[in-house]
């Protein structure tokens, strides 16, 4: 059974990336896609490509969910234009270049958790009335990193531990009402070309370190991603390095950061 069909979906950080290939993922399986993204003409880009690929029961939005009006105007806008919402995938996130917590300026702490945890938290305050009467469900996008710190990432190792208590919370919260909750521990994914991170000094600059050959493909993590949705998965941690860190870090967490110590 194909529960995508004809449901309303929101993707933040549609734009590209991971977010990209899950709207187009949940467009080939029928649901109506809500794009978003910070930059219009980005969104704009990503609608268009999709539209090529005869996926045209879109809506691009563009808005900054890390800013609580933008959030509010993102699930407003779905509201008005399908009448619901099924489906929120909390997607949009920042990387972090390498930087130590004393060389990251405050300016760039601030803005990776506004992004990274805040904007998902505020984006869900929004849409759960909405998937409560629909019996919805959200997905966060977390990562490895909120398994256990990693030095030279703190923030960014911060704000994916924050969606890890988000989402633990929510699902008691929502317990018995038919919301599904779930969180995707995500590895090490293929990069946009020229894509940006945030830099210690709270602008956005080049990735540093990128090395696609020995990443994960988009679109096979957006699949494993709706694969979790479709049954009700709440945590899955991907890539077998992945698993190996979650099983070390529960085993003996002492191991884990002396080994990451290593390669700081």
């Amino acid at each position: 059974m194909n529960i995508f069909e004809n449901r309303v979906a929101i993707v933040t950080g549609s734009s590209k990336g991971i977010g990209r290939h899950l709207a187009l993922e949940l467009a080939k399986r029928g649901a109506r896609v809500v794009l978003n993204g910070r930059n219009a003409d980005a969104v704009q880009s990503t609608q268009n490509w999709l539209a090529e690929q005869g996926f045209t029961d879109t809506l691009a939005v563009a808005a900054d969910v890390s800013q609580p009006l933008d959030s509010k105007r993102l699930i407003d806008t779905t509201l008005q234009h399908y009448g619901r919402i099924d489906l929120l995938f909390n997607n949009a996130g920042l990387g972090q270049n390498k930087a130590t917590l004393e060389e990251s300026s405050p300016e760039s702490l601030k803005l990776m958790m506004d992004v990274n945890a805040l904007g998902p938290m505020v984006t869900a305050h929004f849409a759960l009335p909405h998937l409560r009467v629909s019996k919805g469900g959200m997905l966060f996008t977390g990562s490895l990193v909120g398994v256990h710190g990693i030095p030279g990432r703190a923030s960014y190792s911060a704000s994916k531990m924050a969606l890890t208590a988000v989402a633990e919370a929510l699902r008691n919260e929502v317990r018995g009402t038919g919301v599904y909750i779930g969180i995707a521990y995500v590895g090490f994914v293929q990069n946009d070309e020229g894509k940006l991170s945030l830099g210690a000094n709270g602008l956005m600059e080049p990735i540093d370190g990128a090395h696609n050959d020995k990443r994960e493909a988009q679109d096979v993590v957006a699949r494993r991603m709706l694969r979790m949705v479709e049954k009700k998965q709440f945590k899955s941690y991907f890539t077998a390095l992945g698993k190996l860190n979650m099983i070390l870090n529960r085993i003996s967490p002492g191991f884990v950061s002396w080994m990451l110590g290593r390669f700081a």
